[in-house]
């Protein structure tokens, strides 16, 4: 142990490196509690169900913890300092809790990437072929990473990084890029539901930002993958896995806190201002709630991000001269005068409808019987 010299307080860290990654691990680590704090309180204030996307990310932010007690250890043992000044002892610490924590960090980015695609299977009714696309995408690159990066190093310890040792970087590499790939394929798989929804421009743009907004987590991947390769080929591991831990912390941070945004976006606006409020207002995700006239209304209530609820309407179509027949097996329940956010026929005899109405995103499928 270094003495304190005068005047000099007790360090958290071994070296100034060493202080700058703990910084940059618990500001992010920070930024995700408070995610998971508010996406919370939203749901406790709108009382939304506690569903799978609820669950994963839940489970991801609890995984997450672990990563950055992991990191801690890392740091403590050395990383950021040069190997030459470390003991075997030290370096055989660091290599073990660096590798507890990227597996730790693989399966918290797995699991924040389901809460994302669970969320968009409760905003927008989804086939079944469709989710096992999205299910199989995620669940392939989780498989292949925790292999490929666990045993890159090779057995008995393949937590021992050496030069020449780790294939180069290669498998670790590969698995940043399967991770970029499926970053942006659920970033823009919503979008083809999105565009041709009655809205303005503006709410478009804002909805298409809060489930876009992973794709800034692919481009932070691009300098986690440069950080990877330059890591794995050095014979100084403890000081050039430094760039490594910065942006394996950033991807992972990001990649749950993208999956609760668009559940906290109310959050944010009501942080504002008095004089935020009216430009925050205009751009809201939701519609305003449409009048008996089709006239916008007065208020305008943001958009909860869940399915309200879902409703099924029997149209009977009678061959005899014009007359038609309606059974409606919710009475009052005018769901023509709601904004349709979308459609989906089957077999030319129902349509399944997502539409917005007072703030919640709901669900409406409709039967046509023809006699």
């Amino acid at each position: 142990m270094n003495p304190i010299s005068v005047g000099e307080g007790p360090r958290n860290a071994s070296s100034p490196r060493g202080g700058t990654l703990l910084v940059s691990l618990y500001v992010w680590t920070c930024l995700v509690v408070m995610a998971g704090i508010a996406r919370m309180i939203i749901a406790v204030h709108q009382k939304i169900d506690f569903g799978s996307d609820d669950a994963t990310a839940l489970a991801g932010s609890v995984v997450y913890l672990g990563a950055t007690a992991s990191w801690h250890v890392a740091i403590n043992a050395g990383l950021g300092k040069h190997a030459v000044e470390l003991s075997d002892g030290h370096i055989t610490r660091y290599f073990k809790a660096a590798y507890a924590a990227q597996l730790l960090q693989i399966a918290t980015i797995g699991l924040a990437k389901t809460s994302s695609i669970f969320l968009i299977e409760r905003v927008s009714s989804q086939t079944r072929k469709v989710k096992a696309t999205l299910h199989g995408l995620v669940g392939f690159w989780f498989v292949y990473s925790v292999l490929a990066f666990g045993l890159q190093c090779g057995l008995p310890m393949p937590w021992e990084v050496a030069a020449g040792k780790c294939a180069r970087g290669g498998p670790l590499v590969s698995v940043i890029a399967i991770n970029m790939i499926s970053d942006l394929v659920i970033a823009g798989w919503i979008l083809p539901t999105l565009w041709p929804l009655k809205m303005d421009k503006g709410r478009r743009l804002i909805v298409g930002f809060l489930f876009g907004a992973r794709a800034g987590v692919a481009l932070v991947a691009g300098g986690q993958a440069w950080a990877a390769a330059r890591a794995m080929q050095s014979d100084d591991p403890t000081w050039n896995g430094f760039e490594l831990a910065i942006f394996n912390q950033a991807v992972t941070s990001l990649s749950l806190i993208v999956a609760t945004l668009p559940r906290i976006k109310r959050f944010l606006d009501t942080g504002g201002g008095d004089d935020l409020r009216p430009r925050i207002t205009e751009t809201e995700i939701a519609l305003s709630t449409l009048g008996a006239d089709g006239s916008s209304g007065t208020g305008v209530e943001s958009l909860k991000l869940v399915p309200g609820s879902i409703a099924k309407i029997t149209t009977t179509v009678m061959a005899t001269g014009d007359r038609r027949k309606k059974e409606r097996l919710q009475p009052q329940q005018e769901w023509e005068k709601f904004t349709t956010m979308g459609t989906l026929q089957d077999e030319h005899t129902s349509t399944s409808s997502l539409f917005e109405h007072r703030g919640v995103m709901m669900q409406q499928e409709v039967t046509v019987q023809v006699e």
